[in-house]
């Protein structure tokens, strides 16, 4: 039988919680033994709040539970506004968990806590494609990868949401073989696993992979230019077409011309950093391509309404949380 212990972030994602508990339920229904124990942990035993606003108690302390249960894994459990519980008591409780337990997992935004407290050094790790761009330019002791998950010896790492149930679907794989692993798939109707090494699947293809492969091309090619923004001209020499055929393209398909797009994905992505970083306004301003500050601010209140002060590091404010709408 295995122990698992889930320690829970405030914020964490229910979502990332309840794909990985319930195949470890399901999978006690078809062992002849129990298969799995599992019990939830918060730092200091009290109930955790989730991004949901849901309520969650808690079996153990951190460390309590760890002295009581001994765990095969200990998975980590945070998600919106992570950087805020990187504290040093939790970061410290971290580190001793490193020395009771065999093998670390980091769900969701946690691999930037296991990176924070030097667990993760000459790892390769995962986290949400969200914040690998960030999670990149602080662990330069981490090889960040763009996984679904990642299995590096004693440390595991998965970008969270809906691949959670990939993760865990391959842990119990290795703890009792294939046929077992599917068997708890199909009790969940799931017949469509992706292996871990598959790169994450960002949101403008998830949301425009019904348009053209040029268009989709396009979406590409603006992400990976936000911090020095291309001209029009440039972006449809990069697509090998003309101008006022990039510019019909874009307006027959999703209503806006190039320029808007371009602004509004900037400012997207600026929004998240603003909430989620303790980045200032000058360094958000130039990773997302505007001259200044005060650029910025007013592109930023003429899109969203409002000054980017009002959403500095606002409680659940994490993008996955409230999109930007293209109008």
């Amino acid at each position: 039988m295995k122990n698992y212990g889930f320690f829970l972030l405030p914020e964490f994602s229910n979502l990332c919680l309840s794909l990985a508990v319930e195949p470890l339920r399901a999978s006690n229904l078809f062992s002849p033994q129990r298969a799995y124990n599992w019990h939830l942990l918060s730092l200091d035993g009290q109930p955790v709040r989730s991004s949901s606003g849901f309520t969650f108690d808690v079996d153990f302390p951190l460390e309590t539970g760890c002295d009581a249960v001994k765990f095969d894994i200990l998975f980590v459990l945070a998600s919106y506004n992570y950087q805020k519980y990187a504290t040093k008591e939790v970061l410290q409780a971290l580190r001793n968990l490193g020395r009771k337990v065999p093998v670390l997992a980091a769900i969701d935004s946690s691999s930037y806590l296991l990176a924070k407290a030097g667990l993760l050094n000459g790892h390769k790790a995962t986290i949400h494609w969200e914040e690998l761009k960030h999670f990149q330019e602080l662990s330069l002791d981490v090889d960040v990868v763009d996984q679904r998950f990642v299995m590096d010896s004693n440390r595991l790492s998965c970008a969270g949401s809906a691949t959670t149930l990939d993760f865990i679907l391959e842990i119990i794989r290795r703890d009792y073989g294939k046929v077992f692993s599917q068997q708890v798939a199909y009790h969940f109707l799931y017949t469509s696993e992706q292996p871990g090494e598959y790169p994450q699947i960002r949101l403008a293809e998830g949301q425009t992979k019904h348009l053209s492969a040029r268009m989709q091309r396009a979406f590409k090619i603006i992400d990976e230019h936000l911090e020095g923004p291309l001209s029009i001209t440039e972006l449809a020499e990069k697509l090998r077409i003309s101008q006022r055929q990039l510019e019909r393209e874009f307006k027959n398909n999703i209503g806006m011309n190039v320029r808007q797009y371009y602004l509004h994905t900037r400012i997207q992505n600026a929004r998240k950093m603003i909430a989620e970083t303790s980045l200032t306004l000058s360094e958000i301003a130039v990773r997302t391509g505007f001259s200044s500050q005060s650029t910025l601010g007013r592109a930023y209140k003429k899109i969203m309404g409002h000054p980017p002060s009002e959403d500095r590091f606002q409680p659940k404010l994490g993008s996955r949380q409230r999109q930007l709408k293209r109008s």
